[in-house]
């Protein structure tokens, strides 16, 4: 990060201030130069989660800027940092034959639909928001889109609520099942790639953001024995052989709860 004046703060990570680890104090180097700190994929609070489209491991969390040597004051800034590693998957091969004519192998590899996590006001017909007070009204979104047919079977599962500080809660399990309906209901399937659910606002003690993250299980349909995607709209089913051959990946929502 390049500073254009000297600087005489501090650097770190939210809700980590006081482990040196993940602080960095500047108020005796009088720098000018880039601001510079290393942090361990283990500590910190790093946030880490796995995507399969494209395949690999995303690691994120909040720096603060603070340029007060002493206080937090409006003009510190915030910035929501995010590294993605890449994975990759290579064959490697040698042959050596002696044939009048070689065959070469040709695989496609079709795109896997987009799908995405979104939380709207009230309904479904609401805004969407990242806000909100206690008790509100917020209905989880799930849905996926595919362009070329209608081949695939989505499932929710395993979502967890967690605080940003290492306590996190299952909220839904890996059947699909609500852990409390109490505090979230059971989803409700609209469709073969779409799902939802409305629930109020809750938090956890002392802590106002709650970061939501559910595993999206997807599956082609001609797979099942009827050919059709087994959801249901009125009751939780068991989905473990479903998930055998299933490509997983995970998305995730940030909230502010007043």
């Amino acid at each position: 990060m390049p500073m254009g004046e000297p600087f005489h703060g501090h650097i770190f990570i939210r809700g980590h201030y006081g482990d040196s680890r993940c602080h960095k104090d500047y108020r005796s180097m009088n720098t000018t130069e880039e601001l510079m700190m290393d942090i361990s994929f283990d500590e910190c609070g790093m946030r880490r989660r796995r995507q399969t489209n494209p395949r690999g491991l995303s690691v994120s969390s909040t720096l603060i800027v603070s340029f007060h040597p002493t206080f937090i004051t409006h003009e510190d800034r915030a910035y929501q940092i995010e590294c993605f590693y890449m994975e990759e998957s290579r064959v490697v091969q040698s042959n050596v034959n002696v044939s009048p004519l070689q065959a070469t192998e040709m695989v496609l590899q079709p795109d896997l639909p987009a799908c995405k996590y979104s939380v709207f006001a009230d309904g479904p017909d609401g805004s969407e928001i990242a806000s909100l007070n206690l008790g509100d009204l917020m209905y989880h979104s799930w849905s996926c889109s595919y362009h070329k047919g209608d081949f695939y079977c989505m499932q929710i599962h395993t979502c967890t609520a967690d605080d940003g500080q290492g306590t996190m809660q299952t909220i839904v399990d890996r059947n699909g099942c609500t852990s409390d309906e109490t505090i979230f209901p059971q989803i409700e399937y609209s469709g073969d790639l779409t799902a939802g659910a409305l629930s109020k606002a809750f938090k956890f003690a002392d802590h106002s953001n709650v970061f939501f993250q559910c595993q999206i299980a997807l599956s082609l349909k001609e797979e099942h024995e009827s050919g059709k995607c087994p959801v249901s709209s009125s009751s939780c089913f068991l989905i473990i052989l479903f998930l055998n051959y299933s490509l997983i990946t995970y998305y995730y929502f940030f909230f502010l709860i007043k």
